[in-house]
């Protein structure tokens, strides 16, 4: 059953507020349906109409896709572009790498960075062991955050992270091979 237009508009409109959490999105969608029933002669629907009261999954599925689209976006792009470049002008010893997702699937979206001590560090340990570790779901955008990590005489230590939409090894070996070693 679809979601009724105008609470799916609130849902959009709210996560572009930054609402994270479905509970909070949940209190925010029963005050909405009673704002919109209040001046009509119908009365509220039921609970269980999830035209009107989404579950759990549907809201957070809303909210993971309105997200990613918000990320995905020519605006968030063109400011990360820019916070890349005047990074990389204040610290010309760094790596930031920054790849513009298209949009239309044939080039995603890769953010790099690595400073001048990681790069040293890969250097010299990264003969032995690299590995990359995944975070999912820790950031406020729906991409996930990669970090390479060496071992090294003190513990393992990350050498570089990596940022991208969609994980695929050739998209971050071909980024990483040719950027950070």
């Amino acid at each position: 059953m679809a979601i009724d237009r105008e609470i799916r508009e609130r849902i959009d409109s709210l996560v572009d507020d930054g609402v994270r959490s479905v509970s909070e999105m949940q209190r925010h969608v029963c005050h909405e349906v009673k704002l919109l029933f209040n001046n009509k002669a119908a009365p509220l629907p039921k609970p269980t109409n999830r035209r009107f009261y989404p579950s759990r999954a549907d809201l957070a599925g809303l909210m993971y896709r309105r997200r990613r689209a918000t990320f995905q976006g020519r605006m968030d792009q063109d400011v990360l572009a820019d916070k890349v470049s005047s990074f990389s002008t204040d610290k010309p010893d760094e790596l930031w790498v920054f790849r513009r997702s298209t949009g239309d699937g044939t080039q995603t979206l890769l953010l790099i960075h690595q400073n001048a001590f990681q790069k040293r560090l890969l250097v010299r340990y990264g003969n032995e062991l690299t590995f990359v570790d995944a975070t999912y779901r820790t950031t406020r955008y729906a991409v996930p955050l990669f970090f390479v990590c060496v071992h090294t005489n003190d513990g393992y230590v990350v050498v570089a992270f990596i940022v991208t939409v969609v994980f695929l090894v050739s998209t971050t070996r071909g980024g990483l091979i040719s950027q950070i070693i």
